[in-house]
């Protein structure tokens, strides 16, 4: 046992897979419970240590013989051999107690001063720079000593050499073991006073150099975690003033090359290590740090314009740029790069949407405008607590920006983007509530084009974002008159003008409030207006649209008695569209009230549910369980009742 326990351990560690697993089933066939485990490692200690020194010496050249052997092959089983070694480290360390490592520290600091065991973290083999990666981790917290006597040699070999070489595939491992080894020794990232330096070092690159150059290098190819190591590290590393600047340029970099997929991770990570750092900043150039750093995020998300390669453009959610300006403004230094910013992409914008309003990125840039505008309302009024007023930078230009809106769609009656802005920023933001000024220029645009501008509207097809526009103060109680008058203008216009499939569903749609329905039952002319309409769309064939315009106006009672007569009167014409609007009506029986057109109903569908015609009698029986269903009304039972004790010309037969 003595001579095969090493090999046998290491094999648990091979990336040969049957290999790993002929050695876990060997093992676990009689060390079957966790304290039989620790004894086995406890008592091949020695020899475990003896078998991985031996390997950690070993070369590709005492491996293999280069006549018989490619490079490759060579080099590739070098790396078995030194991963088996350190994972054999690792595993002594974690699993045995300090005073059973201590019995054998001599054979310990014999393998930790082999140069191969720190400089494999620059290997170029993912697995075996992950296993070195490991040890530094265990080595921190469980035998930090063996590390304290060798700090020179680790800044060289594992911090120096695993910046300046690949890590595909181990960034992310190499990130947290370098954290770790950051938070116990951060003097090594001291640079070195001006002193002579050996002939071998003049070529070295200064530590935070290749730190630059990392970063520049973005996540290595590694998952979105590697950007949260990444700014764990960069929160432990005592950056000096000097260094601030090309520290965040370099990991701006970094991140604008991740794929679209991790993006979001990436500028998040980025902003958090800018928070950190704009603390250290002086204050003389906070302003540009800012304007270099922060700035180009925020015009990026808003402008597209403003980055000429799309594929730079910053896949980033509304929080990431709302942490972005945040931290902007929760800096009185650097809060005037917030608010410069603010005007002048509301100047940009007001001058896109007079001289280009068909820009098909305009909408687009506005809204996303619009909605951090709200962000920042919401997390402001979340901070100062409720019902305390909510000022920010954005209201004075969102009142310019809508009244540029209002003023191009007066001037370009066909470009549609500026109608999306004024709906995004209604729903994106609390200004129709807050800001008398806003609310002023949604008003008045909206009763403009209620008095003067309906038939051009509806040739253009924009009239859902008019009535979108009318129905957000029927949302807000506070505006309840302003509301009153706009839908009365509105619906005294729709019963002047020509009527059409547009004017009828314009109507329609002010009906489809509990606020409009209310102003439509007190309005005569309106109520005519919709009644004739209802007649006519059951006794014409037309559009589904029709039917769910007249389930809307049963829905809020309007005519409901009246609508089932029309309905009744029509089963003898068009049996399949009276049965579909009894249907409608039935849904909302509650509503009825006059008994002895009901109990007609119920004798008119009696008779249909025994209609040869599948379709008719299905829908006959629909409509009587709806019925017998209304609280108050005779059910179909009784019906039957009556009409056997009491025959008469009108029984059923």
């Amino acid at each position: 046992m003595p001579k095969i326990v090493g090999s046998w351990l290491a094999g648990l560690y091979d990336r040969d897979r049957g290999v790993s697993r002929a050695a876990n089933d060997g093992l676990s066939s009689f060390l079957n419970t966790p304290e039989k485990s620790a004894q086995f490692w406890k008592k091949c200690q020695a020899h475990v240590l003896d078998f991985a020194l031996s390997a950690i010496q070993e070369t590709k050249d005492t491996l293999s013989d280069e006549r018989s052997t490619t490079s490759e092959d060579a080099e590739a089983k070098h790396f078995r051999v030194v991963n088996a070694a350190i994972s054999l480290l690792c595993s002594l360390l974690a699993k045995l107690k300090k005073e059973d490592v201590d019995r054998h520290q001599e054979k310990y600091d014999s393998f930790f001063d082999e140069p191969a065991v720190w400089k494999s973290v620059a290997f170029d083999d993912a697995q075996v720079r992950r296993a070195t990666c490991q040890l530094m981790l265990i080595c921190l917290d469980k035998r930090i000593t063996i590390l304290e006597g060798q700090l020179s040699r680790l800044k060289k070999e594992f911090v120096t050499r695993g910046l300046k070489n690949s890590q595909t595939g181990s960034a992310t491992d190499f990130v947290k073991s370098l954290t770790g080894f950051t938070e116990a020794f951060p003097q090594a990232w001291t640079e070195k006073k001006k002193e002579k330096i050996e002939k071998a070092d003049k070529t070295e690159k200064p530590l935070f150099s290749l730190l630059f150059t990392f970063l520049a290098a973005g996540s290595h190819g590694s998952a979105p975690q590697y950007w949260e190591a990444i700014e764990t590290l960069l929160k432990r590393i005592p950056i000096p003033p000097s260094s601030i600047f090309d520290t965040v340029q370099n990991l701006r970099s970094g991140v604008e090359t991740e794929s679209r997929f991790h993006s979001n991770a990436a500028w998040t990570s980025y902003l958090h290590v800018c928070r950190h750092l704009i603390g250290s900043v002086i204050d003389e150039s906070k302003v540009q740090f800012g304007t270099r750093f922060l700035r180009p995020l925020l015009t990026g998300w808003t402008d597209t314009r403003a980055v000429k390669d799309a594929s730079r453009k910053p896949a980033v959610d509304l929080g990431v740029i709302q942490e972005c300006y945040d931290i902007c403004a929760s800096d009185p230094t650097v809060t005037s790069v917030a608010a410069d910013w603010i005007c002048e992409m509301e100047a940009s914008l007001s001058k896109r949407l007079l001289t280009s309003p068909t820009d098909q990125a305009l909408a687009g840039d506005g809204g996303r405008w619009f909605e951090l505008a709200g962000c920042v309302q919401k997390h402001k009024a979340q901070s100062d607590g409720e019902g305390s007023p909510v000022e920010t930078a954005f209201d004075n230009p969102a009142v310019r920006l809508i009244k540029s809106c209002v003023d191009s769609i007066s001037k370009y009656p066909q470009a549609v983007a500026p109608l999306s802005i004024i709906r995004r920023a209604i729903d994106s933001t609390g200004y129709l509530r807050s800001n008398s000024d806003f609310a002023r220029e949604i008003s008045s645009l909206v009763a403009d084009v209620g008095k003067s501008r309906l038939e051009p509207v509806f040739l253009t097809g924009f009239q859902p974002h008019f009535v979108a526009f009318l129905q957000a103060f029927a949302d807000v109680p506070e505006l309840a008159e302003i509301y009153k008058k706009l839908w009365k203008i509105w619906a005294a216009s729709l019963l002047q003008i020509q009527p059409s499939p547009e004017a009828w569903g314009a109507m329609a749609a002010l009906m489809s409030t509990v606020s409009g329905a209310t102003l439509a039952k007190a309005d005569d002319d309106v109520k005519a207006y919709l009644f004739d309409q209802c007649r006519r769309s059951i006794r014409t064939e037309t559009e589904d649209r029709d039917w769910s315009t007249f389930e809307l106006l049963v829905k809020h009672g309007f005519f409901s008695n009246e609508l089932l007569r029309l309905c009744l009167d029509l089963l003898k014409d068009n049996t399949p569209r009276a049965l579909h609007g009894l249907a409608i009506i039935s849904r909302h029986s509650s509503l009825l009230s006059d008994d002895d057109t009901v109990g007609e109903a119920h004798k008119a569908m009696l008779l249909l549910a025994e209609s040869e015609d599948e379709n008719i009698s299905s829908k006959a029986q629909e409509v009587l369980f709806l019925l017998d269903r209304v609280e108050g009304k005779k059910p179909t039972s009784a019906i039957l009742k009556e009409n056997l004790e009491e025959v008469g010309p009108n029984s059923l037969r």
